[in-house]
């Protein structure tokens, strides 16, 4: 069980149980370890790399064409695919660079783990963007270059045409705006040396980039901004091996074995989060639903001066709708482990934490106005924790009923 304080959180609730067990499923499914043991393999004798997208779609490379082999990555889930990248190639990997969220340390001495800062990026990021580019630009065309992507890339691998003060204004007013993840990646990509394609025009090497998506819609000019993505890139080749339909194809199995019928999967949730969680329970009810499911990112228009994230405040803009079902739950936590600025994953709300927060003398509407869900749910004892997953597929959730 990747929930922590599960037992806490389930207390004698047997729905809040079976909520639970199907989120813990689906953050099992696209854990960085278990993905890259399905999806990759390698032929000793071969020298042959094979590598499966999220379709199934195979992909080989051919070691044993290239001279040297470098090794670089930027994201939360950058550090957990490096480690086994190395266990498959180590032998052939002759140096890298990993941008990591995460304390490591590689098995493989040869590749050099640089813990950066998220979500705003620092000093501490630009200098090991620049070892990134400095070890890549030496690259021949012989030479291969296997880059791991994932959701935090944009913040991690940081190189602005501006002041990093005057990048990080831009960036913060922006995203306390509330707009999508898509604008404000348009935005860091039109501030950036390495962004929309930029860090592959830095070396003449082959580029492979191995990617996790956590943008709906799977843009791939988008996660991470992109920074192997872009036209006349000639020698570069993006595969996507992960993405939250993953998840949810867990899930939906999970719940039939429940025996929650008719399920639903909704693989695109966006806007803003507090309207979300209504929009989603809204859905629930039209549909008849027992089950549904669902991924994608919101956003949270930062008004107040509060704690919290856009899961924990999706939870809490809709407290008031679920009191009035019977027998509901709502989880909706960040695959990543780390919902905003918090320590945790997400929250859980049911048709009884109202009454509950009432008892409590904890008036939901003011934590909402000031955008402090991480303050209420704490105190309901309502907050998921699971610790830094080391994966990132966005967000995802599910509202069940008895």
């Amino acid at each position: 069980m990747l929930i922590r304080n599960y037992r806490k959180l389930i207390g004698k609730n047997d729905l809040r149980k079976k909520a639970l067990k199907l989120i813990d499923s689906g953050l099992s499914s696209v854990l960085s370890e278990n993905v890259m043991n399905k999806k990759i393999s390698f032929d000793k004798a071969k020298e042959t790399l094979f590598i499966a997208d999220y379709r199934g779609r195979g992909y080989k490379i051919e070691l044993k064409k290239y001279g040297k082999i470098v090794l670089i990555g930027f994201g939360k889930a950058s550090l957990s695919m490096a480690k086994r990248l190395e266990v498959l190639i180590g032998n052939r990997i002759n140096s890298g660079v990993i941008i990591s969220v995460i304390k490591g340390v590689p098995s493989n001495k040869r590749v050099k783990v640089i813990r950066g800062t998220h979500p705003l990026p620092s000093l501490q990021n630009l200098r090991a963007t620049k070892e990134i580019i400095n070890l890549i630009k030496k690259l021949s065309k012989n030479d291969l270059v296997i880059s791991l992507v994932s959701g935090g890339g944009s913040s991690l691998l940081f190189y602005p045409t501006v002041s990093i003060k005057k990048y990080i204004e831009i960036v913060e007013r922006a995203y306390k705006s509330g707009i999508s993840i898509r604008e404000l990646n348009k935005i860091r990509i039109g501030l950036s040396r390495v962004k929309g394609g930029k860090l592959a025009r830095f070396t003449k090497a082959k580029i492979v980039s191995l990617i996790f998506s956590d943008v709906v819609g799977d843009d791939l000019s988008i996660i991470a901004s992109g920074p192997t993505v872009g036209r006349g890139l000639s020698n570069v080749e993006n595969i996507l091996i992960l993405n939250s339909k993953i998840a949810l194809d867990v899930m939906k199995d999970m719940a039939l074995s429940f025996g929650l019928k008719p399920v639903f999967c909704l693989d695109r949730v966006k806007g803003e989060a507090r309207n979300v969680g209504k929009m989603l329970l809204n859905f629930f009810i039209k549909k008849r639903a027992k089950c549904l499911l669902f991924a994608g990112e919101t956003t949270v228009r930062v008004l107040g001066n509060g704690k919290g994230g856009r899961n924990q405040e999706l939870c809490l803009g809709v407290i008031n709708e679920i009191s009035k079902l019977e027998s509901t739950v709502l989880v909706s936590i960040g695959t990543d482990g780390r919902d905003g600025p918090t320590d945790a994953a997400g929250a859980v709300v049911d048709n009884y934490s109202l009454s509950k927060a009432e008892k409590l003398g904890l008036d939901y509407k003011s934590y909402l106005m000031n955008n402090d869900s991480y303050s209420f749910f704490n105190k309901m004892g309502d907050l998921v924790i699971t610790g830094q997953t080391g994966t990132n597929v966005a967000d995802i959730g599910v509202i069940i009923r008895s």
